[in-house]
């Protein structure tokens, strides 16, 4: 008999072990505590004394109803003290209060001793998880509001992108109404008067295009990359943004060289001519008279590339990732002598991107100008591609 007793104790605290373990929360192992049988292990009760570093002192009694247990396991002779301890860091106490007929023997002593070492590994273990989903919780809060405040912040920017598009296109348009009435009467006009309806046309072409950029790589930030795809005439298409090009590249003797070796590809029609009018203005501003620029477009794998080189003045390597950012400027602003905002390349990274493309810039053949490289997936991803840094 003596001997199933033992082997009831012991499998009841080999089940204690294994719940205690096992358990995920607080309560799972007060529940495990609460389940076992007393009686058989010759307890009268026990009290579980939880001190977390960090957080407040808690007492537990089993059974719960009985109201002198407590009173009992604080006289030190009733009950065997059992440190919970996790290294040099005290985390509770378990008193085992044993019933009046019976002595615990060194060997349940040692096996308890085990369960108070187990209770400290399983509660610093829950503790830390519930400490680590408390801080996760307050970060995702303030992540949350943090995209609140952006959110409210892009509709502000977004208004305010709107309301300055258009108190600027308003007077812009009268300027260049007027100008045009003037152009139709262009041989009334003296010679320098010309030459001023020129420059006064040029300009707000070009302000009006800027505009155009700011507001469309706005809008593309906003809807994350939205394109439009429809089959489009590559040479077609290229050859009406050189055509807007052609009297620059006459008035600064230019070579142009092309070479278009696809017929048709699924694009953005707008925003691709954005993005090749970018590339060949560029071109165009940046080669010095009597210069070469060209334009190369071919198949590559699972899609197209397309190549704009010139011979101009290049781009030094340290800036060849920072010509990617908005209004960036690798010249003083108040003495460069090319002018722009720094939006042009930035939209040309946006639209590719957009299609799920790539774009990056390299040094020009024998190290002269410099080589804008566009890859673009046929049909086109839509995910975007990499950030369009300098490869």
């Amino acid at each position: 008999m003596k001997k199933t007793s033992l082997g009831r104790r012991g499998r009841s605290l080999l089940n204690l072990c294994s719940r205690i373990i096992k358990a995920r929360e607080k309560e799972g192992i007060l529940n495990a505590l609460k389940d076992i049988p007393l009686e058989d292990l010759g307890l009268e009760g026990l009290v579980l004394i939880m001190a977390p570093p960090w957080g407040e002192k808690e007492t537990f009694t089993f059974p719960p109803s009985n109201p002198q247990l407590l009173h009992k396991a604080q006289e030190t002779e009733k009950g065997r003290h059992f440190a919970i301890k996790l290294g040099d860091t005290q985390l509770g106490s378990l008193i085992i209060l044993p019933s009046n007929t019976w002595e615990m023997s060194p060997e349940e002593e040692e096996i308890w001793q085990v369960i108070a070492e187990i209770l400290a590994s399983s509660l610093e273990k829950i503790w830390r998880e519930k400490e680590l989903s408390q801080q996760l919780q307050a970060r995702e809060e303030e992540l949350s509001e943090t995209i609140r405040e952006l959110k409210k912040n892009m509709e502000i920017q977004a208004t305010f992108m709107k309301r300055v598009a258009h108190e600027l296109r308003t007077p812009l348009h009268s300027i260049i109404g007027f100008s045009q009435v003037l152009e139709e009467e262009r041989d009334k006009l003296p010679s320098h008067t010309q030459e001023c309806l020129n420059h006064i046309l040029e300009k707000a072409q070009e302000m009006k295009d800027t505009i155009n950029d700011i507001t469309l790589l706005w809008e593309m930030k906003r809807e994350e990359g939205k394109i439009k795809l429809e089959s489009v005439d590559l040479l077609s298409l290229i050859d009406k943004v050189l055509e807007t090009l052609g009297p620059r590249v006459l008035e600064k003797n230019l070579s142009l060289v092309k070479e278009v070796k696809i017929g048709r590809a699924l694009l953005d029609k707008g925003k691709i001519h954005r993005a090749l009018h970018h590339l060949l203005s560029n071109a165009v501003k940046f080669t010095p008279p009597g210069g070469k620029i060209g334009i190369k477009v071919e198949e590559a794998p699972g899609g197209i590339k397309v190549s704009v080189w010139d011979t101009g003045i290049g781009i030094p390597p340290q800036y060849m990732e920072e010509i990617w950012e908005p209004f960036k400027q690798l010249e003083d602003p108040l003495t460069r002598k090319y002018q722009g905002m720094g939006v042009g390349l930035p939209l040309v990274r946006r639209i590719v991107t957009a299609h799920g493309g790539d774009v990056w810039v390299e040094r020009g053949e024998g190290g002269k100008g410099v080589r804008f490289v566009m890859i673009i997936p046929q049909p086109p991803r839509k995910t975007g591609g990499h950030d369009g840094r300098a490869n």
